[in-house]
């Protein structure tokens, strides 16, 4: 199907953004009511509209939705972890004296470690972050569980194996020096985890795997005893988790070298994965019943990563976080929304490390998807818009053609009478896809094939 015959049959069902956010977003809110996961994510890191959209989507749904108990972000444990006890999250910190406590300021700082500071450093994830502290606290005149705010990512080797060390240092010093020892060889390439990639590849290393891996089992084998000190177990949560990701990092900066980018983002995008279904089963456990959990990560981490050319190479075929918990959870329980442009501007930088400044998008490419929503936005007059795909869910993709199969019968998109049926179909048609990864070791872009009706909802601007 042309670009033109596409963009006609979605300018029907396209929703402009006013209308979107009409009623503290209702429409948008009934659609997604049903999911236990709620994934948002963008085109690029680096754009406002996008943070500041997605922020006020998910205002919406923590305010409508107590079952909504945390908010996970593509961003470092450690560090989201004093955001979470400053947003009222999880308890102070009884294991040290509260004068030591950082401030928000001092927190935000340390999310800059490894990301682009306007990756999280932000004014729109600062508000964010103040706006969910008064949201905690309303829940908590209310009884109502608060929302977690926590980070999912594995690029914190070294604070989280300190985070462990400090963890077991309060409750049992023992532990603690074994868990010092086990660590130590892993420390002594730090801050830089890329040393020991280096380090194992050029053989002046043995693997930590098998050190890290004890270190996490004796510390899970102990939770019946630790977890009683810390209020509800929030703590030995916490020091859990950041073992599991020192394992994870562990085999992750291991491989880097020889294993492959297939290989490297299965294990990013695996243990985040693990850190999200860690949590809600967290919560499941201190709640009395099952919770719910919105996701902030870029597109290509939260679309289904079995729409695109990716996952079809028969040599790395590649997973991500949006496939691995529509498979936990089904995908009548996984929402989906994807946020894209065709041109503006995104704060990006030209290499790992260098100051951001802003820059220029190329517009898409034409027979992308890009390209058909930007022809889109042209039909309707709509500066920004937005399509649900959650309509006709039990249609299957044939691909390489316009048609589905609908309750057993081959539908051309064309000539479907119901305008919400034929716009999926239309974007079940394998077209480019663009990804803006500016917050990786250059700006750049990159296309894949993908079927855009495996997401659940788009949002598209200019």
């Amino acid at each position: 199907m042309c670009v033109e015959d596409a963009a006609n049959i979605v300018a029907k069902v396209a929703m402009p953004l006013v209308g979107i956010r009409a009623n503290d977003y209702y429409e948008l809110r009934g659609r997604a009511k049903h999911a236990d996961a709620v994934l948002i994510g963008e085109a690029s890191h680096g754009t406002q509209e996008f943070y500041q959209l997605r922020a006020d989507i998910t205002k919406a749904l923590l305010e409508n939705d107590d079952d909504l108990c945390a908010v996970l972000l593509e961003a470092d444990f450690p560090p989201l972890w004093e955001i979470n006890r400053y947003a009222g999250g999880t308890h102070a910190d009884f294991l040290r004296d509260k004068s030591s406590i950082p401030t928000l300021d001092e927190v935000f700082a340390q999310v800059g470690h490894r990301f682009p500071k306007w990756m999280w450093q932000n004014e729109v994830t600062r508000d964010f972050v103040k706006w969910l502290k008064e949201h905690n606290a309303q829940r908590a005149a209310r009884k109502v569980h608060p929302v977690m705010i926590l980070g999912l990512d594995i690029y914190s080797l070294f604070s989280s194996a300190k985070a462990v060390i400090s963890y077991l240092r309060a409750l049992d010093p023992l532990a603690a020096s074994f868990a010092k020892d086990r660590y130590a060889e892993l420390e002594k390439f730090g801050p830089e985890a890329e040393r020991y990639s280096n380090a194992y590849y050029e053989q002046l290393v043995e693997s930590q795997a098998t050190n890290v891996s004890v270190t996490l089992s004796e510390l899970l084998a102990k939770e019946p005893v630790y977890s009683i000190h810390p209020l509800d177990g929030d703590e030995f949560f916490s020091a859990s988790e950041n073992a599991h990701i020192v394992q994870s990092a562990e085999a992750y900066y291991r491989k880097s070298i020889l294993g492959g980018s297939a290989v490297t983002w299965n294990l990013r995008d695996k243990s985040m994965y693990d850190t999200f279904a860690h949590t809600l089963d967290f919560l499941k456990r201190k709640r009395g019943k099952a919770a719910k959990a919105i996701v902030w990560a870029h597109n290509s981490h939260l679309g289904d990563a079995r729409a695109t050319e990716k996952h079809e190479r028969q040599s790395g075929r590649e997973i991500n976080i949006g496939q691995l918990i529509r498979e936990h959870l089904g995908e009548e329980k996984t929402f989906i929304i994807g946020f894209s442009t065709d041109t503006g501007t995104v704060r990006a930088a030209t290499g790992w490390g260098r100051k951001g400044r802003k820059m220029d998008l190329v517009p898409s490419i034409q027979n992308s998807y890009g390209n058909v929503m930007h022809r889109v936005t042209q039909l309707t007059g709509f500066p920004a818009f937005g399509v649900s795909l959650t309509e006709c869910r039990k249609s299957s993709a044939v691909k390489g053609g316009a048609s589905v199969d609908v309750g057993g019968d081959s539908v051309d998109a064309r000539e479907n009478a119901d305008p919400a049926v034929a716009a999926r179909i239309a974007l079940t048609e394998p077209r480019l896809e663009r990804f803006i990864a500016n917050a990786d070791v250059s700006i750049f872009q990159y296309f894949l094939s993908a079927t855009e009706a495996r997401d659940a909802g788009l949002f598209q601007m200019g």
